[in-house]
């Protein structure tokens, strides 16, 4: 596993019990979104993205996941067979802003930029995994542009427990 990019440790004292709790953050450097998609994106079933998938572990295939959870927390996730593949996204939220987010798992070599308007990643993954979690103020509707080694793939796209596929590299998903 590589290490992240830069690395603070953060500790919180609790006066009361004179005791402290410590954590660790990492920074990412920013992100740039894939080139503009084509056309408007494409819509899935709503629901379809409801819930974990099942194979989400190391090794397990060259895949992006995105499920949505329960509290409205969404997660991507991408996985290889161990060959480094590049990872590029762009996330809006269809009428709202993306309030939250929080990179996962990520290596030297990962990006991510994060403002109201939007999330862009950039993950750079081998054989290991690397994922970002974040909220739409809403709890509504989020367009993703996603490309694997900067191309269209959406055949490596999975989405919520059944892995469906999106017909495009540019789509929209509803809780």
């Amino acid at each position: 596993m590589r290490p992240y990019q830069h690395l603070t440790i953060v500790c919180v004292a609790a006066a009361s019990t004179l005791t402290a709790s410590c954590y660790i953050e990492a920074t990412l450097p920013p992100a740039h979104p894939p080139n503009p998609p084509e056309g408007p994106p494409a819509k899935l079933l709503p629901g379809v993205a409801n819930g974990a998938p099942r194979n989400v572990k190391p090794g397990v295939g060259n895949r992006l996941w995105i499920w949505t959870e329960p509290d409205g927390v969404w997660r991507i996730r991408t996985t290889t067979k161990g060959k480094r593949h590049v990872f590029r996204g762009k996330v809006v939220g269809a009428s709202s802003p993306i309030s939250w987010a929080r990179p996962e798992l990520v290596e030297i070599g990962d990006a991510l930029s994060h403002d109201p308007a939007q999330l862009v990643f950039k993950f750079e993954t081998a054989g290991h995994i690397d994922g970002v979690d974040f909220t739409a103020d809403d709890r509504q509707c989020v367009t993703f542009h996603i490309t694997v080694d900067e191309q269209p793939k959406p055949q490596l796209i999975a989405v919520g427990p059944s892995g469906a596929n999106p017909p495009s590299d540019h789509f929209t998903l509803c809780p």
